[in-house]
This record gives C-alpha cells, sequence and structure tokens, in this order.
C-alpha cells in the first residue's frame, strides 16, 4: 500500500512538473516544444502517462515523449546524460529517497571474496554499481553522489543479515562524512 501512495506522489509530481511546463502558450507563428520527459522506474501508471502527452499536447501543440528509465541505471544515466546536450532529457522525475542494498567490509579484497550478497540476483559487478557497496570510502563517495543530485533519505537494505558488520562500518565510518 505504501510503495502504492509512494508512486502517486512520484506520478503527480512528474504530472505537475509537465503541466507547468504547459502553462505558457507558445506564440502564434511558433509550434508547441516536443519534450522528453524521463519517469524513474515503472510506477507511472500508463493512463497517467496518457493524460500527460494529451494535456501537454493541446496546452502546447508540441509532442511529450515519456521514457522509462530503470533505477537501477539512475545513477549512470544522470551524471552521463545531463552533461551532454544532444541526450539530455527536458525533464526528470525522480524522488528525492533511495532503497539500495548496502554491503561493505574493510578492503576491497573483502568486497570481492563475498561475491554478490543481492537479494534479487543480480551479478557481482551490476550489484556493485547500482548500490551501495564497497569499502566505507566508496560507499561514502555513492552517497555524496546521490546527495549532491538531490537525495535527501537513504532506506538501506542489509544483504549480509544477521551479520553487523555493514552496519557498524556504516555507522563508524561512512556516517561520520556527512556530520
Amino acid at each position: 500500500m505504501m510503495k502504492r501512495k509512494l508512486g502517486l506522489v512520484a506520478a503527480a509530481t512528474a504530472a505537475l512538473v509537465v503541466l507547468a511546463g504547459c502553462s505558457a502558450t507558445p506564440p502564434a507563428d511558433e509550434g508547441g516544444k516536443d519534450i522528453t520527459l524521463w519517469v524513474m522506474g515503472g510506477d507511472t501508471p500508463d493512463a497517467l502517462r496518457d493524460y500527460l502527452k494529451t494535456e501537454y499536447a493541446s496546452a502546447t501543440g508540441g509532442t511529450l515523449t515519456i521514457e522509462q528509465q530503470d533505477w537501477s541505471d539512475a545513477l549512470s544515466k544522470l551524471t552521463t546524460a545531463l552533461p551532454d546536450p544532444e541526450n539530455t532529457p527536458d525533464v526528470v522525475e525522480i524522488g528525492n529517497t533511495w532503497s539500495p542494498e548496502v554491503f561493505i567490509r574493510s578492503t576491497e579484497a573483502e568486497v570481492v571474496a563475498a561475491g554478490s550478497k543481492s537479494l534479487w540476483g543480480e551479478p557481482f559487478e551490476n550489484w556493485r554499481d547500482t548500490n551501495l557497496v564497497g569499502t566505507p570510502e566508496q560507499v561514502a563517495e555513492k552517497i555524496q553522489t546521490y546527495v549532491d543530485l538531490g537525495c535527501t533519505g537513504f532506506i538501506p537494505w542489509c544483504p549480509d543479515y544477521p551479520s553487523t558488520e555493514t552496519m557498524e562500518l556504516f555507522a563508524s565510518q561512512v556516517m561520520p562524512h556527512f556530520r
């Protein structure tokens, strides 16, 4: 139920952002602007997507293209696409919280030796790249990247539970970077 509510809030936010772009009527000699909207994850209902496209076209005469982006690729997509004017979307719908898996070990060798601990069965490299997996320094750097992008909350999943090693390292060596 909570996931559905969060999805609706995200969808409503996307709608407001897109419709805000519709508020100005283009000059008579200028056609509507075609824009691209990236939505994160698959929780934006098709009915809302259709509504946004219809309303945008009606208000501006332009075309709204909605491209779904996977959360697992969010960091790499945002950090590579946004600086590239040829691949930059006009609007990005993104929440300000993230719920990654967190796995921390003191050394790189320990991280690699552990292999993938993914709750979803992801291969090691993909799991490591799309979650907070690494040494305390690497995890702090990943968190800072997300904070710089506007993320204000993290809901961690610790796949090494019931071990407390990840949480102990997180508390003692990662969190001090953010106090």
